[in-house]
């Protein structure tokens, strides 16, 4: 259970990482 929702933010804040990353490049 803990690792699947551990996985699960890990997932969102990559997402939010390579949006923010693409914001800043473009």
């Amino acid at each position: 259970m803990v690792e699947t929702a551990r996985a699960e933010i890990g997932r969102e804040t990559d997402k939010a990482g390579k949006y923010l990353t693409f914001g800043l490049a473009a």
